[in-house]
């Protein structure tokens, strides 16, 4: 019915206006035929190319075969370890939505932090009897699940921290190696920019080349921190056996990159002191270390393996913001659904009430402000300088296609720098091509909404769009809020494209616009949103620009949101007040809509994690911004004057 609707408008609507429309139409159908076809293949995902295999075998003994399969709708790798437990590796481009989710599927005290490694990890059991090891960099999320127990290991998934120094899991034989196979795994998919070199030795490093000491007798394995500063290398133990105490040289000396010497310190647990012993230091490869050594009749030789490297803790690379927004069924649960109900009650609550006493306020004093603009007007020169003359003179020039093409394009390029590390890099143009296409869309349905209702009621569909380049200007307060509150992707809000009619609108006509240009608003979130899951299994890698797909569909969930959220505030000078003074319970409808999906999926309540700020800066926002509505109602009511009562006359 709506494409019929369109097509019945007036002939003369332009072809740029049909070309977008068909593009956005084409795209469309090309997501929901993939996610189709994906939904019906059934094919599964090779997960296990990226299991190192021989590596799982050193750690944890004799593996069957890997098998591919499907582990909570996600593609997984399963095998057999020592015929007694199963390991199940899972790496996703799910980045810190899928990393939040599964840490806070975890009880209290179920979840071991683990800081300076990549961009978040953690150790979480509880869960299906596992232990397991979750790691993100950049839009990788990894996990590896281990359930079931071993003798020779002294591991029990059940109750992992027993087999733990301490209750301390980094430091244990088997979570220091789900944490090894994690290392490899990244290390095989960073490229080669983020590769360990055998003359970079900083970061964490584990051997289990130590007999286990009392009173922990199952823990032969030591995680170190090296530092390498002009040659001199020094270890400190931070995890792992009762040999020797956290927070202790393990050994120091000198090296040239790929030989050195020096002391150590460390017990060896064999009953004798190693310390103040020499040894030889020599690099095997640029994630194995050799040290070997004597100490009495003893030899000694004990090999470190690298845990993470400076490359990969610090240097992940950059990702558009808006590859992170979670799908339904990351969203959809019950305890976020929960959280969100209560948070924008919250926020509605906050809103609301000074926004009525704000427009109030306004409306009463709309006069006093006419009369001030007057006089200021008055006051100003009445000659432009020339290059103001020129602008104003050629100011049409904005309402052409090409001028509208470049307002878009500033206004992308604008909003693109709520992007952390804006610059000339894949992460900034993938942002770039969101934002745009979601001004696009948001555009495009406000035209469509407008010229389909003239059709219709008036049978006066033509016209032109038109802009004003002057909300550039909102535009940049949205960016600047967004960047001093730390939300992410940003509040993308302030660019409108207008259609302009020689029919004068009243009230009427602009309720029942706004109406209906916000109900397409809403149907092309919840679409884009549904369409997030078959962009993203098409896009893969987070670093490739097949995820412009997404990040077009996530641009343009995140554009409608803000258009009902912030467009219908019911401010004297937004859409809302038009919207809420033509039918408030439609304007209720849209408006909590809107809001509801802002808090659900671009706040996530339900997730503790960085997102955090994005909950306390926007509710700050919202409250300081509502202070100064109350500030100002207050204001103007104190300069109203009780007027005295007439004194009786003396007689």
């Amino acid at each position: 019915m709506l494409w019929r609707a369109v097509r019945s408008t007036d002939d003369r609507m332009t072809s740029g206006a049909n070309a977008s429309l068909r593009v956005c139409l084409a795209f469309i159908a090309a997501c929901s035929t993939i996610a189709v076809a994906e939904s019906m293949s059934g094919a599964t995902v090779d997960a296990c190319s990226s299991v190192d295999g021989a590596a799982v075998a050193k750690l944890f003994g004799p593996t069957s075969t890997p098998a591919n399969t499907v582990v909570d709708g996600v593609a997984a790798c399963r095998m057999t370890v020592n015929d007694t437990m199963t390991l199940v590796g899972i790496d996703t481009r799910g980045g810190t939505p899928e990393f939040n989710r599964r840490r806070d599927g975890y009880s209290p005290g179920s979840t071991q932090a683990i800081h300076g490694y990549v961009d978040g990890a953690f150790f979480g059991w509880g869960i299906n009897g596992s232990l397991d090891f979750v790691a993100r960099r950049g839009a990788e999320t990894t996990i590896f699940s281990l359930t079931g127990a071993s003798t020779q290991l002294g591991f029990d998934s059940a109750d992992p921290k027993a087999s733990s120094p301490s209750g301390d899991v980094s430091g244990s034989v088997v979570g220091s190696g789900l944490w090894v196979l994690t290392t490899h795994l990244f290390a095989n998919n960073a490229g080669t920019a983020a590769r360990a070199t055998t003359d970079d030795f900083q970061g964490l490093w584990r051997t289990t080349d130590i007999t286990p000491c009392a009173p922990s007798g199952n823990i032969g394995v030591r995680v170190s921190r090296f530092a390498n500063q002009h040659g001199s290398l020094t270890a400190t133990k931070i995890a792992g056996d009762a040999c020797l105490a956290n927070g202790s040289i393990d050994f120091q000396g000198s090296t040239d990159g790929h030989h050195g010497s020096g002391l150590a310190f460390g017990d060896l647990g064999l009953g004798s002191q190693a310390q103040g012993t020499t040894y030889q230091f020599n690099v095997a490869s640029p994630t194995l270390v050799r040290l070997t050594g004597a100490a009495g009749t003893l030899r000694y030789t004990r090999d470190y393996e690298r845990l993470s490297w400076p490359s990969l803790n610090g240097s992940s690379p950059t990702t558009s913001t808006l590859l992170g927004i979670p799908s339904p069924s990351d969203a959809l649960t019950a305890k976020n659904v929960a959280l969100t109900g209560l948070l924008s009650t919250l926020l509605f609550l906050i809103v609301v009430f000074p926004t009525m006493l704000f427009n109030s306020t306004l409306e009463a004093n709309l006069d006093h402000y006419r009369v001030l603009l007057a006089r200021l007007r008055k006051r100003l020169p009445t000659r432009l300088p020339k290059p103001l003359q020129a602008l104003g003179a050629r100011s049409n020039i904005w309402q052409t296609p090409r001028g509208i093409a470049v307002y878009l394009l500033v206004a992308g390029l604008l909003f693109s720098l709520m992007q952390p590390g804006w610059g000339p890099n894949l992460a900034t143009i993938i942002t770039f091509v969101g934002f745009l296409g979601a001004l696009l869309a948001t555009s495009t349905l406000g035209v469509i909404a407008t010229r389909v209702y003239l059709s219709f009621r008036y049978k006066q569909g033509g016209g032109k769009p038109r802009i004003e380049p002057s909300t550039l200007g909102i535009a940049a307060v949205c960016v600047a809020a967004s960047r001093i509150v730390g939300f992410v992707p940003g509040y993308l809000y302030g660019v409108f494209v207008s259609w302009e009619t020689q029919h004068q609108r009243d009230d009427f006509d602009r309720g029942r616009i706004v109406a209906f240009s916000s109900s397409l608003t809403l149907s092309a979130a919840i679409v884009a949103w549904l369409l997030v899951p078959a962009c993203r299994d098409f896009g893969g890698d987070a670093g490739s620009l097949k995820m412009i797909p997404l990040s077009i569909v996530s641009g343009v969930f995140v554009g409608a949101v803000h258009a009902l959220t912030i467009g219908l505030l019911p401010l004297h000078f937004l859409p809302g007040k038009v919207l809420r003074d033509h039918s408030p319970r439609t304007w209720l409808v849209l408006w909590a809509s809107g809001g509801f999906l802002f808090v659900l999926v671009l706040l996530r309540p339900g997730l503790v994690s960085g997102e955090t700020r994005s909950i306390v800066g926007t509710s700050i926002l919202a409250t300081v911004l509502s202070a100064l509505a109350v500030a100002y109602w207050a204001y103007h009511r104190s300069r109203v004057t009780t007027p005295r009562s007439p004194q009786p006359a003396r007689p």
